[in-house]
């Protein structure tokens, strides 16, 4: 057997078993898909769902190197242990599942921020548009709930979480009430 055939060999056996690998991942996605919905809270479908994974799939259906191959299934495996393993956010699901919505806040986003920034097409009425004090009351209310149960983060004593309750409200009243001005003269 010639050198070049071993070669083809081995090669041939090795792109069997990234096939298998392939598959493998992408049923173990399929299953886990009812539990991610659950555990993200998720409104969408596991069949809106699965086919959004066969879409990532299917996007580097191309793909015939090796080692790109191999960079693809770790990749794979990583996104679905930090999924199943509650390391990602709602935020970083829906990024997946509905790219197309964009960012939900500009401001979050850089690149999206500084091209609007730059563009000179950010103005007040776009910041204040979807500001709603109610909103900033139920939040205020859920955290000092949060803070009074002692969700304040760790091992504190009551005047720490007092401390930090009456900073968080001095924030939130600054911001709450700069907020109801610019609302107030944009309408």
């Amino acid at each position: 057997m010639s050198l070049r055939a071993a070669s083809a060999s081995i090669q041939a056996s090795t792109r069997a078993a990234q096939s298998k690998r392939v598959v493998s991942l992408f049923r173990s996605l399929c299953r886990d898909v009812p539990k991610m919905l659950i555990m993200y809270g998720l409104e969408h479908t596991a069949v809106e769902v699965r086919q959004k994974v066969l879409l990532q799939f299917r996007k580097h259906s191309h793909v015939t190197e090796p080692r790109i191959i191999e960079s693809l299934l770790a990749r794979g495996a990583m996104e679905r242990e930090e999924t199943i393993n509650q390391w990602k956010q709602k935020g970083h699901l829906l990024a997946i599942l509905e790219p197309e919505s964009g960012s939900a806040d500009a401001w979050l986003d850089e690149e999206e921020f500084f091209r609007r920034f730059l563009d000179g097409t950010i103005n007040e009425e776009t910041v204040w548009a979807g500001w709603d004090p109610r909103k900033m009351e139920e939040r205020v209310a859920k955290l000092k709930k949060a803070l009074a149960e002692g969700g304040g983060g760790g091992a504190t004593d009551g005047a720490g979480s007092t401390e930090e309750m009456a900073r968080i409200e001095g924030v939130l009243k600054r911001l709450s009430m700069g907020g109801e001005k610019k609302a107030a003269a944009l309408r």
